[in-house]
């Protein structure tokens, strides 16, 4: 087990993903941590149920690791992912961890370089505000929430597909974003978006289809 958890250990250190908002949107606070939260240079927020939280990613995130480590708040110390628990429990390798990990950074990095909001242009019916203010209204300028952006562009098109055809630029990114989905949702944790992009982009096949006929 000491073995294991050197390993899930490593794994982490070399992931990241968790602090960057690749997985989630936001972290919670245990009660009372706000000013902790604070005087770590970390902003709180409240979360959709009234509790306290922090936007991710994290600025003490460091390349892949945590610049505060000894200090890190409660949350950062007791999470473990799907893939560092099955490590640890000896049921998935080192090195099958290792490619789970850099597949899905690879694939991260792809849909927060591809995505939309980036090429947008004012006069184009929506402005970069627009698009922002479903998920980076609390964030700091050059900062970018996966995330977030994916629950946005999820929306965003379920509501475009009952209006008007969606275009095969939005539809490719669709379907990179359900692949990504996939990885994370078996590897690193259950997210209700696999079904969602599953249904949208067979909605969206559907209207080409009909659209065709």
């Amino acid at each position: 087990m000491d073995d294991n958890f050197s390993l899930a250990s490593e794994v982490c250190k070399n992931c990241g993903l968790c602090c960057s908002g690749a997985l989630f949107g936001n972290a919670p606070l245990q009660e009372g941590e706000e000013t902790l939260a604070t005087e770590l240079g970390i902003k709180p927020v409240v979360d959709e149920d009234g509790s306290g939280a922090f936007n991710l990613p994290c600025p003490h995130l460091d390349g892949t690791a945590c610049s505060i480590y000894p200090d890190r708040l409660h949350v950062c110390g007791d999470y473990h992912c799907l893939l560092s628990s099955s490590v640890l429990e000896g049921e998935t390798s080192y090195e099958d961890a290792v490619n789970y990990v850099e597949s899905a950074k690879e694939q991260a990095e792809w849909l927060i370089e591809n995505a939309a909001y980036k090429n947008l242009k004012q006069g184009e019916g929506l402005t970069l505000s627009d698009y922002q203010a479903f998920f980076k209204a609390e964030y700091d300028e050059g900062q970018f929430n996966l995330r977030y952006y994916q629950n946005y562009f999820l929306y965003k098109l379920q509501v475009q597909v009952q209006e008007e055809p969606v275009s095969k630029e939005d539809l490719a990114y669709a379907k990179k974003t359900l692949e990504y989905i996939k990885l994370i949702n078996g590897n690193f944790r259950e997210t209700s978006m696999l079904e969602d992009y599953t249904q949208l982009i067979i909605d969206i096949e559907n209207q080409d289809f009909n659209a065709e006929n």
